[in-house]
């Protein structure tokens, strides 16, 4: 059987994705499907790269090894 996904409407000056209907209900920019809340560490998976728990644009400064989008410490 198929997993089915339900998405909000989201609000029009969300960025596009959203887990509330309502502007407070926008995802981080760094989001790229969706989220679980408003901060880049409720993705449901990120647009670039993930460090710790939260997604980034780019890896941190000393993080030199990735792993598909993880950030890894050598």
């Amino acid at each position: 059987m198929c997993q089915i996904v339900h998405f909000p409407i989201c609000d029009e000056l969300c960025p596009g994705r959203c887990y509330d209907s309502t502007i407070v209900g926008c995802c981080h920019p760094e989001c790229a499907v969706g989220c679980t809340g408003p901060s880049n560490s409720d993705c449901l998976m990120c647009k670039y790269f993930k460090a710790g728990d939260a997604c980034v644009s780019s890896c941190p400064g000393g993080v030199s090894v990735r792993n598909g989008q993880d950030c890894l410490e050598d």
